[in-house]
């Protein structure tokens, strides 16, 4: 339910009103070289090997969902598509992510650390 706005807001009440709403449009936009240098910080492996991983990570992503196919995650959780319809710039897939909560799932590692 929305707060009541009052017949005669204040202009601090407005001015509160108008941060609130910027807060709400405003969004971080992360990008593949960011998303590539983030893997790369935590993993600790060489950048090279990580661009490679990284691409072929979000290759397969594109791949599974494309076929529709559900994927689950840990850490990330469950992802699925939902809808999808065709558009002149492409197929739109509408996703649905339920996000596992912090500190569930994710922390065995894929492979054993390399000697």
């Amino acid at each position: 339910m929305a707060p009541r706005t009052p017949k005669n807001p204040s202009k601090a009440t407005v001015l509160d009103a108008v941060i609130e709403a910027a807060q709400v449009k405003t969004r971080v936009v992360l990008k593949k070289k960011d998303f590539t240098d983030r893997a790369i910080e935590r993993s600790g492996v060489r950048k090279s090997d990580a661009k490679t991983v990284v691409e072929a990570t979000l290759a397969v992503l594109a791949e599974a969902l494309a076929h529709g196919e559900e994927l689950i995650l840990p850490p990330l959780g469950k992802l699925k598509v939902t809808r999808e319809k065709s558009s002149p710039r492409g197929r739109i897939l509408l996703l649905r992510l339920s996000l596992e909560p912090e500190g569930q799932g994710g922390s065995e590692p894929l492979a054993e650390a390399a000697e």
